[in-house]
């Protein structure tokens, strides 16, 4: 008698046998990605738990989730590793009764039982494999490497006499809970479940279907496993490629080996994959599997039938290591394509083409060279992305490098804090004024040190600051700050760019006498300051003051400061004096810094006017138009600076 399969059943090989239904593996899905541990660790559990119990005991292996129309949107890989064991143990069980039950397991009406969409060379792999014919030209490696660790594990660690018994516990206990959508789940719905449910806690983005149709375009004679683990490494922008340094390893040997990975992507098109992984540089990622990254997960006999509650959603895990990446893949993808089709900006429409969410219209109107080009290009310039751009501590919002190489550690900060000033200067749709020119510099020069990649950053900065497009921040500003620097007009970048030269020059600033006067001792909080985009300009002198003599021109640039929101919300309406007291306080508790030259203003001046007014945005252009002197820009604090401020 045919079975139905309800919403919350407990399957196993057997009852799936029993029915009629066949699965589909949606396009965004991960091809199988099992490495031969995992399925070997699978097979020697479960013999553990077949001779436990004596193969009575039920083994579970987690959850499968499936559409109305049986797609399956979580599981996938467990469901297939089934399929694999299946293909092996028809032909190694003598019991006529379960080999029977396997190939019912396998086969629908002649057809597998899985079915992947727009992967017909996969499909076309999986049925002959089932029939026992010997694929003729494509080659499922993964899947390969899989099957052989079944036939290695029979032959190694299982007794022959029980081959039969074991197969059939298999069969028979090896069981996972089938948990249907409802019918009426529409694509939103989908994504919203797909988040709550992925262990990345990541949303099914348009860069999963854009995989897809760039792996389907893939040159016939290109090995298409070695593109798809170039993919799934990359995709993971909070997680380096490159193995991290072992406690073993210099900080040399570990240099070395980053720049040999970036050396070996870098000369052309044409670098061979097939040693480039050999070499094992990349970080393995393996998608949903119930081996590799989680642990806890080889005990999952102890999974009990999901609550109706099941699509919680889970902890959020931002990064890798305690770093996420700066840009998204989403981000990085429009950076690279960015790079490898050079496209006129005066011919697209820019904001359109890094438009995250028109990311599959942008590739599909503006992608010229094969998709094997593209992918090559993307691992190349993923590994110096990993190597010369910063990350973003997840809790302390500190930023880091990765870069190592002979310099003075006071020149690795100057570029971390450049990299920082430039990065929350930015946005999705401006990231390619400076990124992929840094990209292509440093593939063309791998040896750049500190010192000489920040004085190129620096001076790319100057570049973009002479010939910024519309609304952004220009140099032109600086003359004529009376109606570009105002409380309404002026952008946020020139608080960040002059916050970053006090901090360059913070040990002239600090020898200066009475300069701190109370606050000498808190140069590590000038040390440790770091840039933040959650800023908001704030009016010193507040706009509607209860002093008789009010300032007179209230928006100009010597009147405002980049605050926090939230410290802007305390203070927005306060006078001068209870400002000043308020940040004198967070100083004496050495609380972290909104603003150094909030700081500068509030520790040296005791009252608030006119005439301090002007003489603060003196000084502050002064120092901003010091800042474009390539010759002087070292010593843009001048020895009279803190007499002009005070």
């Amino acid at each position: 008698m045919v079975q139905k399969i309800t919403a919350t059943d407990c399957v196993t090989p057997q009852s799936i046998a029993n029915t009629p239904t066949k699965y589909s593996i949606p396009m965004y899905q991960r091809l199988f990605e099992w490495r031969r541990d995992a399925v070997r660790g699978l097979m020697i559990d479960l013999y553990n738990s077949y001779k436990k119990r004596e193969g009575t005991e039920r083994y579970y292996i987690g959850m499968v989730t499936s559409t109305a129309k049986n797609e399956l949107v979580d599981g996938q890989q467990r469901f297939s590793v089934l399929m694999l064991l299946g293909i092996q143990f028809k032909d190694l069980c003598s019991d006529a009764e379960v080999k029977a039950g396997w190939e019912s397991f396998l086969l629908v009406n002649e057809k597998p039982r899985i079915h992947y969409e727009a992967r017909d060379e996969d499909n076309d792999y999986l049925t002959d494999k089932i029939k026992g014919i010997n694929p003729s030209d494509y080659i499922n490696q993964r899947m390969e490497d899989g099957l052989d660790e079944i036939q290695k594990v029979m032959k190694n660690d299982i007794p022959s006499e029980e081959y039969d018994s074991y197969i059939k516990y298999i069969f028979e206990k090896t069981s996972l809970f089938i948990s249907r959508l409802p019918d009426n789940y529409q694509p939103k719905e989908l994504n919203k479940y797909f988040e709550a449910m992925n262990s990345t806690g990541k949303n099914l983005e348009n860069h999963e279907i854009l995989k897809v149709k760039l792996l389907s375009k893939l040159p016939k004679n290109c090995n298409k496993e070695y593109y798809t683990r170039v993919w799934n490494a990359v995709s993971d922008m909070d997680r380096k490629l490159v193995h991290q340094r072992t406690k073993y390893e210099t900080v040399e040997a570990f240099r070395d080996r980053f720049k040999n990975a970036i050396r070996l992507t870098k000369d052309g098109n044409d670098y061979d994959l097939d040693s480039f992984f050999k070499k094992d540089y990349v970080n393995d990622f393996k998608g949903d599997e119930i081996y590799g990254e989680d642990t806890e997960s080889i005990k999952i006999r102890e999974i009990q039938e999901p609550p109706e509650d099941q699509l919680k959603e889970p902890k959020e895990d931002r990064g890798f290591e305690g770093y996420r990446s700066i840009l998204s893949f989403s981000e990085f993808l429009l950076q690279i394509l960015y790079i490898t089709n050079k496209p006129d900006s005066s011919v697209i429409n820019i904001t359109d083409f890094f438009d995250v969410n028109k990311l599959l219209a942008t590739f599909d109107n503006c992608l010229k060279p094969d998709s094997d080009v593209f992918i090559r290009n993307l691992l190349h310039y993923r590994l110096l992305y990993d190597y010369y751009l910063i990350r973003i501590a997840d809790k302390s919002e500190n930023y880091s490098l990765e870069m190592f190489v002979e310099g003075l550690q006071d020149s690795k900060e100057e570029l971390i804090m450049y990299e920082s000033l430039m990065y929350v200067a930015s946005g999705s749709k401006s990231y390619y004024l400076w990124i992929p020119d840094l990209l292509e510099e440093v593939s063309r020069k791998t040896d750049y040190n500190y010192s000489d990649l920040f004085e190129w950053l620096r001076i790319k900065d100057d570049n973009i600051r002479e010939n910024s497009p519309k609304g952004n921040a220009n140099r032109a500003d600086l003359d004529n700050p009376q109606e570009r620097m105002t409380y309404d007009h002026i952008d946020r970048y020139w608080f960040w760019r002059l916050d970053f030269y006090i901090w360059k020059n913070r040990k002239d600033l600090f020898d200066k006498d009475n300069y701190f006067r109370n606050f000498k001792e808190l140069s590590s909080l000038v040390d440790d300051y770091t840039f933040k985009r959650n800023r908001s300009i704030e009016h010193v002198s507040p706009q509607h003051p209860e002093d008789k003599d009010p300032i007179q021109n209230l928006d100009s640039f010597g009147n405002l400061v980049m605050i926090s929101s939230s410290m802007n919300s305390r203070l927005s309406r306060s006078e001068y004096q209870v400002k000043m007291g308020y940040i004198k306080d967070c100083l004496e508790k050495k609380e972290p810094l909104d603003s150094l030259s909030m700081m500068l203003l509030y520790s040296n001046n005791e009252r608030w006017g006119e005439e301090q007014v002007i003489q603060r945005e003196k000084e502050m252009i002064r120092v901003l138009k010091a800042s474009f002197d390539v010759e002087n820009h070292r010593n843009i604090i001048s020895e009279n600076s803190v007499e002009v401020i005070d």
